[in-house]
């Protein structure tokens, strides 16, 4: 739980680092500026910059951390709900279905570009990669 927790933390500073380097517009407002100002996202995007995307960092991450701990595949089919679509459950038997889905969720709703996605998916992998490289030494 441990390693898990430290790259989940570790990706998080990363995320932030980089939306603030690279300042990239989202999806609403690259589009109204570009032809169509009426345009609407499916949610509510969020007052930060787009690249990467946040959630995909902690997709990247988490799967990154669980394939290395527990191989990838999980060791029974898990459930996840959703909290704002009651009745809503996906099972998965391993870490990077769920992360393909939420790159797509991301872009459909409109909140990111598929490349702001795929890019925190390599992000949070890549930080993740390094925390358990270096868990002996985090650890003592």
């Amino acid at each position: 739980m441990a390693v898990f927790h430290v790259a989940l933390v570790d990706t998080q500073i990363a995320t932030s680092d980089a939306k603030y380097a690279h300042l990239r517009w989202r999806p609403v407002t690259a589009i109204r500026a570009e032809g169509d100002p009426g345009w609407t996202p499916l949610h509510d995007t969020p007052a930060h910059p787009d690249y990467p995307s946040g959630h995909n960092t902690y997709s990247g991450a988490a799967e990154e951390v669980l394939t290395a701990l527990v191989g990838a595949r999980a060791r029974a089919p898990y459930t996840i709900t959703s909290p704002t679509q009651p009745g809503a459950t996906r099972t998965y038997t391993d870490w990077r279905r769920p992360t393909r889905e939420n790159v797509d969720a991301r872009v459909w709703s409109g909140i990111h570009t598929r490349t702001a996605d795929e890019v925190g998916v390599r992000l949070g992998r890549d930080v993740a990669a390094h925390t358990v490289r270096n868990a002996a030494r985090l650890f003592g």
